[in-house]
């Protein structure tokens, strides 16, 4: 097949589409594959808000792949002024 492993294209293709993903998507998901399965009702109402309300507006938009330190400090200044946030 003019060279290329059909197992090995696959693979590369799969790590790009993953990287490719936004935050979002990937809270979505990981919401809706690991949170609702793996954790209790009163974790997960917790958690929503603060997923929706601190981390979508400062990462939501980006790419994984692109999310950089940076971008993790700031993050992390931001909550500095809400300490009891900040940990979580």
């Amino acid at each position: 097949a003019r060279g290329i492993d059909p197992k090995e294209h696959y693979k590369k293709l799969e790590i790009q589409e993953k990287q490719s993903i936004t935050m979002e998507d990937f809270l979505n998901l990981y919401m809706e594959k690991h949170k609702k399965v793996h954790n209790k009702e009163g974790t997960i109402k917790r958690d929503t808000p603060r997923i929706r309300n601190i981390i979508l507006p400062f990462l939501g938009t980006k790419k994984i792949s692109e999310i950089t330190e940076e971008d993790m400090i700031s993050l992390q200044d931001h909550l500095s002024n809400t300490p009891i946030q900040f940990n979580r």
